[in-house]
């Protein structure tokens, strides 16, 4: 099966594409591994310019946007129309987005969204997205431990598989 055009945009938190978000990078390598086309090396603080990114795709794009941590939280902004974007987001799955930073309201131009929720001791993670279409998935899981999960990659896997092929 050919899969539909599509950019996924994977966005890293403080740590970047690091030791502190490894098994995210995996993912992104397993990916790309499946044919999925994946703009990364995308840090969290320039929500501006990924948005600007995004207008720019073709109209028959699919727009995905994955986020962990601090990563997690600038999907919300990228999406937010105040940050530029024009267009409407496909997909946003955000991994445990981070309590040390706000978060904006899933508007009506995104589609669907999922939210990893760590529930663990841990200092770094634990917001919640809120708005339109979220779901959220709460697992006892460490902040660090979030990029790694299989079953929260299985899904995001899924998600995409019936997104775009």
């Amino acid at each position: 099966m050919t899969k539909k055009k599509h950019r996924i945009y994977l966005i890293y938190g403080q740590g970047g594409d690091g030791p502190l978000s490894y098994g995210f990078h995996e993912f992104k390598n397993r990916l790309s591994k499946l044919g999925y086309e994946v703009f990364d090396n995308v840090l969290w603080n320039n929500p501006q310019t990924i948005a600007a990114n995004i207008n720019l795709l073709p109209h028959d794009y699919k727009a995905v946007l994955l986020g962990y941590s601090l990563g997690a939280n600038a999907c919300t902004w990228i999406a937010n129309p105040y940050y530029g974007i024009k267009r409407n987001i496909d997909l946003i799955v955000g991994y445990d987005p981070s309590w040390l930073s706000p978060l904006s309201a899933i508007g009506k131009n995104v589609k669907k969204t999922i939210c990893y929720n760590a529930i663990g001791l841990d200092p770094a993670g634990h917001a919640i997205y809120t708005g339109h279409n979220v779901e959220v998935i709460s697992h006892v899981e460490d902040h660090l431990g979030v990029d790694y999960d299989e079953t929260f990659h299985q899904r995001t896997l899924q998600e995409l598989k019936g997104l775009i092929g």
